[in-house]
């Protein structure tokens, strides 16, 4: 019987998910700068301006986090896949 960590199913699985974190790392590296270092509205915008744009960063910091998380989750249960596989 052919030993479970050698079935070409599991070779093809391990690539995947190689290539899945591979994908992953530089999305979540990237969401993680854009939250550490969000857009600034200019100083001199005053009144409805200004108040848009602090509504739309606020929203736009919240989405971008919940991106980063998201992404983070991903590459770190793609990493424990692979971990669970051994090598």
């Amino acid at each position: 019987m052919t030993p479970p960590d050698t079935f070409p199913e599991q070779a093809l699985l391990r690539a995947h998910l190689e290539r899945q974190a591979a994908a992953l790392a530089p999305v979540a590296a990237s969401l993680r700068d854009a939250v550490a270092h969000p857009p600034i509205a200019p100083h001199d915008w005053h009144g409805p301006a200004s108040q848009a744009y602090a509504e739309l960063e606020a929203r736009l910091r919240q989405r971008v986090a919940a991106a980063g998380s998201a992404a983070g989750d991903a590459l770190h249960s793609t990493r424990s896949a692979l971990g669970q596989l051994g090598g």
